[in-house]
Formats: C-alpha cells, structure tokens, sequence
C-alpha cells in the first residue's frame, strides 16, 4: 500500500523568490532590499564625469567622454587609466610653473599627440608631452 505525502505547507525557496520579485515588480509591497539604515547605492562616476568635476564643472562630461573615446583605441590602457594619466600630467604641468592649462586641454592635447592605428603605451606619450611642455 502506497502511502500518501501531505503537500508541505512551507513554500519552496523558488516560489519565495518569484514572490519577492512579484512584489518588487508590482510597486514593491513594502518590501525592500536593504535595511532601514542603509541608502541605495549610487553608481560610481564615470572617467568623464571625473574630469569634469575636477574641472570644476567648467565642460560637462559629455565633452571629456567625447575625446576619451577618440583617445582610448589608440592606447593601451583603458579610459579610466587615461583619466588618471591626464590628471598627473596637468598636476606636474603645475608643479612645474606651466599654468593657463585645464583639465579639458591637456586632454586635448594628449589626444592630438597619439598616433592612431596600433595602440600604444599613452604613459609613453604623456610622458614626451610633459618634456617638451616643461622646457617651453
């Protein structure tokens, strides 16, 4: 004689799962995520976005993003390292009494020193840039 399952009255992980997500699409329920205490996070800024606010919002990001994706193919590093390197490159430009220079212009200006085709080290170019920015 085959015996008989009660059907188990606590739901599967699955159907709780598809429940959350019901009520997450539904206008949420009440339900959230994160506790009380926390705040959603926030994406991190884009190479782009940081130069602009270094920049003091002088350009918007559209602008910085616009030349790093002209830049970009060209080197091997990402735009985040571009970022980075056309940031240490006006900070030495200053440090070396070369003033009247933005963030936006040396961008420029390291854009307009690569090659295109193969890329390249742009560490390498930024680098000859400096030399003969300094010794004019």
């Amino acid at each position: 004689m085959a015996s008989q399952q009660q059907p188990s009255a606590t739901p599967t992980p699955l159907v709780g799962c598809l429940g959350l997500i019901a009520a997450v699409i539904i206008g949420g329920a009440g339900c959230s995520l994160l506790s009380d205490d926390q705040e959603p996070a926030t994406p991190d800024p884009t190479p782009a976005q940081k130069l602009a606010a270094l920049d003091g919002g002088n350009r918007p990001a559209a602008d910085y993003q616009q030349l790093l994706n002209l830049w970009s193919p060209n080197c091997t590093q990402d735009q985040a390292e571009l970022a980075g390197l056309t940031y240490a490159a006006l900070e030495d430009l200053r440090k070396n009494g070369v003033t009247g220079e933005t963030e936006y212009s040396v961008l420029a200006q390291l854009n307009g020193s690569t090659r295109a085709g193969t890329p390249t080290d742009c560490k390498v170019v930024a680098a000859a840039y400096l030399v003969l920015r300094e010794r004019s």
